[in-house]
């Protein structure tokens, strides 16, 4: 059975059909059909910053945890390949790209997805053996009791900590927030996601800045016929700074100042120390950003002014001067 005949009827309506179907080609004998494979998943979007994070910031009792992508960008992790859970944590919008599921684009549009926003999937997928250890073999069961599995899942199973410093009993981490959020969601309909805003803490890995840069450099050279990349690198901050001084009438900073307030943000994102500015940072910025508009607005203004006076200067008549 499809994925999208199963996002079309639903589960139960789907396996109603297929049971319809087998019942008149053959006779069955039992109660019913039983489960011998589930596979739970929870789409968020963009709760997780997939690039920030380490292998030990997840909590498994897998002992297999693979992460795949590129050099500039993962897409996604895989706990437990071989064994009788296995888990994905992955990019769905970076995968349909490739599987050609472009559905998967209307039903998050009617939940309130907007593009570029990355999908991430969370998905868990049980094979009969844990099935049956957990008492999960009939449907009726996994209808009703789906959430019981899905909190196993999430909770005893897997979950995504917060380091501790100084703590290296990685089981006493606490869950973080938007894993607590996607865990605590209930599968009897009687309760809809919220959509709750939280970001991973974390900086990005040194990999990920280290490809932006290179990518910036080398476009620098490329563009500029320069060999040299430290060239391309005084070349490329030279352009920066003369970038940020032709925006004298949007910002009244210098380009050292508005550097280190735009770094300021980026630390309190990661809640990370930046010098003194990691307190007041976000204000001034925020300050300075909000001037910055009100100058533009004005000057723009006064210039729509001076075309306005230029325009009726150039047209007959409006100076009563008749021909």
């Amino acid at each position: 059975m499809s994925s999208a005949c199963l996002l079309r009827d639903g589960p139960e309506e789907a396996v109603r059909k297929l049971t319809a179907i087998i019942d008149a080609l053959i006779e069955r004998e039992g109660s019913g059909p039983n489960v011998s494979r589930v596979d739970l998943y929870v789409d968020a979007c963009e709760s997780f910053d997939l690039d920030s994070m380490n292998r030990s910031d997840w909590v498994c009792r897998a002992r297999d945890i693979q992460d795949f992508g590129s050099v500039a960008k993962r897409t996604g992790f895989v706990f437990g390949r071989r064994g009788v859970i296995l888990a994905r944590i992955y990019d769905k919008t970076e995968e349909i790209k490739h599987s050609g599921k472009d559905y998967w684009k209307v039903v998050w549009h009617q939940a309130g997805w907007e593009p570029p926003k990355r999908v991430i999937r969370v998905e868990f997928q049980l094979r009969g053996e844990a099935l049956k250890s957990l008492g999960f073999q009939s449907l009726d069961k996994l209808f009703t009791e789906a959430g019981q599995l899905w909190r196993y899942c999430t909770t005893e199973w897997l979950r995504l900590a917060v380091p501790v410093e100084g703590d290296t009993t990685r089981s006493r981490w606490p869950t973080h927030p938007a894993w607590q959020t996607i865990a605590e969601l209930a599968w009897d309909g009687s309760e809809t996601a919220k959509r709750v805003d939280v970001h991973i803490a974390r900086a990005p890995r040194d990999e990920v800045l280290i490809s932006r840069f290179v990518s910036a450099i080398t476009g620098v050279m490329a563009k500029y016929d320069i060999a040299d990349p430290f060239f391309a690198n005084t070349k490329l901050l030279g352009k920066a700074v003369d970038f940020h001084d032709g925006m004298y009438f949007v910002r009244d900073e210098g380009f050292e100042d508005h550097l280190r307030k735009k770094a300021a943000l980026k630390a309190k994102q990661w809640h990370l120390p930046f010098h003194d500015y990691l307190e007041k940072g976000e204000e001034q910025f925020k300050e300075a950003e909000r001037k910055a508009y009100q100058r533009t607005k004005r000057n723009l203004r006064d210039k729509s002014d001076d075309w306005d006076q230029d325009w009726d200067a150039d047209i007959p008549g409006l100076d009563g001067d008749q021909e």
